[in-house]
């Protein structure tokens, strides 16, 4: 009789402590001998382990809503929708999901799978979670490059030259997603792979290494992933894939495949933007100073997904669009692209060590963000598609909005840095002590474009959506802004404005928490700002856990003063709404940006979830 992860949970008393993968699926007896056990030496198949989960009801309820919200990708050609999403049940903890799923979801009696033999035990009913599956449905709509997933499972089966080790980075960043998949074996066959000399360089192989840099980095070794997004620019340059033409010749008459080129040619570009942000760098090597690109924009991801590849749009095109005559849309992808792009002319190595150089910078970043927000089509007001499902292109370049808009304007408000930021990586360098908030005339005026941007992060933060699907990228993202809400704790909120200060920033606390459960520099990050929010909130045994904090010594009476307001945060929001909150969001809500940019917000604007805003 078929068990519910519950029931199987609950289960233990007979069972032995420690069995392998390969003997629990099948309800054999185990001597969990190591590191093979006898039964498995006897069939010579791989024995494998999984973590010990004593203790660790949290991991086992994290796995259990994995397994329940990931619909088998490659087991069915249905689309993914928000009903099956809820429908799929696993026996998720008496048989181990395998690596791999066998493609007809069928039991495999004779143990072949989607990728030959790289998977772990036998493929059961109940085991129909794959680690691709988990990749395609956490990582993948952030990071849209490679082939969606039916095609990718036709060219895999094509033998292509450069997928095998895409496959098993893919694997391995799924495992991350997967409480009780051992992920440090799966990663040591990557690095395997990469140190196998190949005959031949592909575009595959350029997406294994910018995706791969991408975990690494997210797992804690920055040193590593620099070097893994060197060399996937180098192999990029050195076949061209930065040229226009890369895509059509490279493609075999694959609308698809050109498609998946040109979004890697763009994937490799943000990754380099981004992972060279977070580092505080002043360029990247993909820049637009370094390195001239013609490759045409993504399609839709809708578009993607279904084959209809349209004529791409160039980037001639998304220069010019203020003056087009048509109604010229283009896709989200391509809008992230062109934020990058616009933000890449006017911070990127550009020194910040004048007061005029800082204003300068944020004039600009204004200026770029007002006319990106201005600019775009109709559609991509809203962050939901109709569908009900979030934008995670749109949605990471109004949260990179937010952010660039508190790394420049803090250099000049009276939101004053502290030495103890430093313990986190993710916080920006202080200014020079010439360039200190408190010399800046119009403090109050970067100080309230500041506190609206933190704002407009929270609210993003409490839309009805997973927050573990959203990019990596964002942790440090969110860890910047959280630190510079602490020193508006401490130097400009006071009272009532202070007690929903704090509610805010447990807000993106919670979600740095929920990041910190699948990437291990999450959790160094979580710690880092719980330091620092110790010391600049004064907190400690015998301290109030609301006591406001006695300002510092900088001109705060002419700072921006929020008015009273209350945030509720529903529990709905990280479980699952229904269809009319969505759209009631998406409708009053999510234009906001858009209305601050035109002036058009009037001056109290009440939004669902009881959260309002005053301007």
């Amino acid at each position: 009789m078929h068990q519910s992860p519950l029931q199987a949970s609950t289960r233990t008393a007979n069972r032995a402590s420690l069995a392998c993968v390969q003997c629990r699926s099948r309800h054999l007896k185990c001597n969990a001998a190591t590191p093979i056990c006898s039964r498995c030496s006897n069939e010579g198949t791989q024995c494998v382990y999984l973590k010990s989960r004593r203790g660790g009801r949290a991991r086992v309820a994290a796995l259990q809503n994995v397994t329940r919200a990931t619909p088998p990708l490659f087991l069915s050609n249905q689309p993914m929708t928000m009903q099956s999403l809820s429908s799929i049940q696993t026996d998720a903890l008496d048989n181990t999901p395998a690596l791999i799923s066998d493609q007809s979801g069928a039991s495999n009696s004779s143990g072949s799978s989607f990728v030959g033999d790289n998977h772990v035990g036998p493929q059961s009913n109940s085991t129909r979670e794959s680690l691709l599956d988990l990749y395609y449905a956490f990582f993948h709509t952030s990071q849209p490059c490679v082939l969606p997933a039916k095609v990718f499972k036709q060219k895999f089966n094509e033998n292509t030259p450069g997928m095998k080790v895409l496959v098993l980075v893919m694997q391995f960043i799924g495992s991350l997603y997967a409480p009780i998949v051992l992920s440090a074996p799966l990663e040591e066959r990557v690095k395997i792979a990469l140190m196998e000399p190949q005959p031949y360089t592909s575009g595959y192989e350029v997406q294994a290494l910018v995706l791969y840099s991408i975990a690494v980095y997210w797992c804690g070794n920055g040193q590593r992933a620099r070097e893994l997004l060197d060399i996937a620019t180098n192999q990029a340059l050195s076949i061209g894939m930065n040229s226009r033409r890369f895509a059509t010749e490279n493609s075999e008459g694959d609308p698809i495949l050109a498609e998946s080129w040109r979004r890697t040619w763009w994937q490799l570009y943000l990754t380099d933007a981004l992972i060279e942000s977070s580092n505080h760098a002043t360029t990247f090597g993909t820049s637009q100073r370094e390195v001239s690109a013609t490759v045409e924009l993504p399609c839709e991801e809708a578009e993607y997904n279904s084959g209809n590849i349209p004529r791409p749009r160039t980037l001639d095109d998304y220069d010019s669009r203020e003056f087009a005559t048509d109604n010229v849309d283009f896709s989200s992808f391509a809008y992230l692209v062109g934020l990058i792009r616009s933000l890449d002319h006017i911070i990127i190595g550009i020194s910040r060590d004048s007061e005029e150089n800082v204003k300068a910078i944020g004039a600009n970043a204004d200026a770029s963000i007002a006319a990106w927000l201005s600019l775009l089509s109709k559609s991509k007001r809203k962050l939901f598609r109709d569908d009900g499902t979030l934008d995670e292109l749109l949605f990471e370049a109004n949260i990179l909005i937010q952010v660039y808009t508190v790394d420049i304007h803090r250099y000049l408000s009276t939101l004053a840095y502290s030495t103890i930021e430093s313990v986190s990586s993710c916080a920006p360098p202080p200014p020079p002590e010439r360039l200190a908030p408190v010399y800046c005339r119009d403090a109050h005026i970067h100080t309230a474009k500041i506190l609206r941007a933190i704002e407009r992060m929270t609210d993003m933060l409490t839309l009805p959506c997973r927050i573990a699907v959203h990019t990596p990228f964002c942790i440090c993202t969110l860890a910047n802004i959280t630190i510079a809400h602490l020193s508006a704790c401490k130097y400009v909120l006071k009272g009532e404005q202070l007690k929903i200060a704090r509610e805010r920033i447990r807000v993106a606390m919670g979600s740095l928490e929920v990041f910190a459960e699948v990437w291990p520099k999450g959790k160094e990050v979580v710690r880092a700002i719980k330091t620092i929010a110790k010391e600049l909130l004064n907190l400690g045994p015998e301290a109030e856990s609301e006591k406001p904090s006695e300002g510092g010594n900088l001109p705060v009476e002419n700072a921006p003063q929020i008015q009273n307001e209350s945030l509720v945060i529903h529990a709905e929001l990280f479980t699952g709404v229904n269809s009319t909150d969505y759209f009631d969001f998406q409708d009053s809500g999510l234009e906001l940006g858009l209305e601050f940019a035109r002036g058009d917000l009037s001056s109290s604007t009440s939004f669902p979830f009881g959260i309002t805003i005053h301007d």
